[in-house]
């Protein structure tokens, strides 16, 4: 039975069905001769939630554990714990918005999901409970298998910035010299049709309080991000 322990803790399997199952072998009961395993993803794909330590377990023994699974090599189960246990593939990622029902004063709050991610998910697998008080998602329900690892984005409502995303911006430096840079890309998550951006270098002694005030660019629009450049 030790052998037997020694040889499966910790490891990570696969069962030999048509549509194979991953699971992690959770422990080795030596007074039953069980061997507990239990499911990582669900049926599309993503995590379910570790912390539920009572469902998604699978008990089998010396015979059946060899008969009906096999173990990943020792390079796939890397493979698992850098990349698939980490990928955001395996997440299920909700971008949001708060929907306004009823008069004013009155109204209730309901959440809109604006983006569901990753692209194909079968959403009616799922359950998604939104906390009216707090505006935000506390969980996502696998229906048959509980819960699943999930991220949230609130996406701001007046100017379609999706909270929490982050603005990257590429540049290189101008050939000619002097207190230029050029701005080759940016990128930033906003569902709204035009986003206005504009981009101004901070001249010595400024501070970015003079920079705060967000008037119309040349075409009209209300700007609704601002580059500042210094030194």
């Amino acid at each position: 039975m030790a052998l037997i322990k020694a040889a499966v803790t910790d490891r990570y399997v696969y069962s030999l069905d048509a549509t194979p199952i991953t699971y992690f072998v959770r422990e080795y009961r030596p007074s039953t001769n069980e061997i507990i395993l239990k499911r990582l993803f669900d049926s599309n794909g993503i995590l379910l939630d570790e912390k539920q330590t009572t469902i998604n377990l699978v008990a089998t023994n010396e015979n059946t554990f060899f008969t009906n699974y096999q173990m990943y090599t020792v390079e796939e189960e890397n493979d698992i714990k850098h990349e698939a246990l980490n990928s955001k593939e395996h997440v299920f990622t909700v971008k949001y918005q708060l929907l306004h029902l009823g008069d004013e004063g009155e109204s209730e709050v309901e959440c809109m999901p604006v983006e569901i991610y990753p692209p194909g998910l079968k959403v009616q697998d799922y359950d998604i409970r939104f906390d009216k008080d707090q505006d935000r998602i506390t969980e996502i329900r696998n229906k048959q298998l509980g819960l699943v690892k999930f991220a949230y984005y609130k996406i701001d409502e007046a100017c379609g910035y999706v909270q929490g995303s982050v603005m990257r911006i590429y540049t290189s430096p101008y050939q000619g010299g002097g207190d230029m840079l050029n701005l080759i890309h940016v990128h930033v998550n906003d569902t709204s049709d035009e986003v206005t951006i504009d981009v101004a270098y901070m001249q010595e002694g400024e501070s970015i309080k003079e920079h705060e005030e967000f008037k119309a660019d040349y075409t009209g629009q209300v700007l609704r991000y601002k580059i500042l450049v210094r030194d």
